[in-house]
């Protein structure tokens, strides 16, 4: 409802209004997605490399002779 016309201290107040469109926007719910998880097990055979490491320890005796081992893993 637009303000009335008033009188104030012998002076007359006009309002001068306008129409001014307001645009809006609103987060509306539109559909709902349920999604369900399963796990699920499935035994299966792969094929591998293995892989081989050797370790030389040398060990320096007092007398200045070494002695050494070979390790595989």
């Amino acid at each position: 409802r637009p303000p009335e016309m008033r009188t104030e201290d012998g002076i007359v107040i006009i309002p001068v209004i306008e129409e001014v469109a307001v645009i809006e926007k609103r987060l509306v719910l539109k559909e709902e997605l349920h999604i369900h998880r399963h796990k699920e097990a499935t035994p299966a055979e792969i094929p591998v490399t293995l892989r081989k490491q050797r370790a030389v320890v040398e060990n320096l005796k007092a007398d200045g002779t070494f002695t050494s081992t070979a390790e595989e893993n």
